[in-house]
């Protein structure tokens, strides 16, 4: 259940603060980002390969330590997905231009369904001071998931560097902007 818009707008308003630095930091990496578009690249390769491999590992951990309760079948059906994460990330991080397909195709997924509830959200929010910026920040995932989905086979580290850095650059100005309108 989502909670009443005043509920929410007051909630904000006392953590505006900290919604201003998320979004000045925002800004910042996503200026990095498109500086350097094929560093940025890697390091989303990089950092997701090891978030697989030890999300993996705490998945095969977890699996054994709760046998008893999950029995046999449980057991192994959670090693076995288990090792399927751990797979999938040591290939990100061997073959992290090959990867890069993958992680091109979730990112567009992500961005799309990011940029249609981003959008609905700020409908939302349509009486505040500050909503189009969260209605353009949607509009802007949507097409830039659009894009990069339609390139998917041309795209590059490069590519999804650039585009990491523009998303992140219009969240980190919606968030300053919603801050500052907060501030009445």
């Amino acid at each position: 259940m989502v909670a009443p818009m005043g509920v929410a707008v007051e909630g904000m308003k006392r953590h505006r603060g900290l919604m201003m630095v998320l979004g000045i930091l925002l800004i910042l990496g996503g200026f990095w980002a498109i500086g350097a578009p094929l560093a940025s690249g890697m390091a989303v390769a990089f950092i997701l390969g090891w978030l697989f491999v030890f999300g993996g590992i705490m998945q095969v951990i977890n699996g054994l330590q709760t046998r008893q309760e999950v029995g046999t079948g449980g057991t192994i059906m959670t090693v076995l997905l288990s090792l399927l994460w751990i797979a999938a990330g040591m290939f990100i991080l061997r073959n992290p231009f090959e990867g890069m397909v993958g992680l091109t195709l979730a990112l567009a997924v992500v961005f799309v369904a990011d940029g249609v509830l981003r959008t609905f959200y700020a409908f939302e929010l349509k009486p505040m001071k500050g909503w189009g910026w969260v209605l353009f920040s949607g509009v802007v995932g949507i097409v830039a998931g659009v894009i990069i989905g339609g390139n998917l086979l041309a795209a590059s580290a490069k590519i999804l560097g650039l585009i990491v850095g523009i998303r992140f650059l219009f969240e980190g100005w919606s968030m300053v902007a919603l801050s500052l309108a907060m501030k009445d």
